[in-house]
């Protein structure tokens, strides 16, 4: 018996791609995950990641939580 497959929509998968990039970087970090999911609003790093997703989501985690943070740093906001 194949296991049962749900389809995700497009916000459905953009969704999980933000979440777990918020997840790692606060593993990295060391820091609260609440203070991390702030520096990317403030920032609007949460934006970009849904406007570059496409693009964003065929590369590495490191390579991905490299450009949040480069974005974040670029704007003078701290983690």
């Amino acid at each position: 018996m194949l296991p049962y497959l749900v389809e995700l929509t497009r916000e459905e998968r953009i969704l999980g791609f933000v979440a777990t990039s918020i997840e790692t970087l606060s593993r990295r970090l060391n820091r609260p995950y609440i203070e991390v999911y702030a520096a990317m609003k403030e920032s609007g790093a949460l934006q970009y990641m849904v406007d570059c997703y496409e693009p964003l989501h065929t590369q590495s985690r490191e390579y991905v939580d490299d450009s949040i943070l480069e974005f974040i740093h670029n704007r003078n906001i701290s983690i």
